[in-house]
């Protein structure tokens, strides 16, 4: 785990590397970071996440579950989060596991 001040100088360290790049960007470099989430337990916190970096003007992609015990991603609360986080220039992709097989 990390605080949220930890995570600021992560960002800033990121920032300044000149390497910060999306999935999207990262195909045409050689060197490059991607910060990723898979959102395990909370769309919350992973808003919450969101917008601390869009306030250092940084955006990472957000991979939320399908089916999870702890969120419904259909929520009409928990789409209007992600949708905010996507138009804001957050990537969101499906995270999922084959349990079971």
């Amino acid at each position: 785990m990390f605080s949220y001040n930890e995570y600021r100088e992560i960002i800033q360290i990121i920032k300044e590397s000149g390497r910060m790049a999306n999935f999207k960007q990262a195909r045409g470099k050689d060197q490059f970071i991607i910060m990723r989430h898979d959102v395990e337990f909370s769309v919350d916190r992973a808003f919450a996440l969101s917008r601390l970096e869009l306030s250092m003007d940084f955006t990472s992609t957000y991979f939320f579950q399908w089916t999870n015990n702890s969120y419904n991603i259909l929520s009409k609360r928990n789409m209007d989060m992600i949708h905010y986080m996507h138009e804001r220039g957050h990537e969101i992709g499906l995270h999922f596991a084959l349990n079971g097989l």
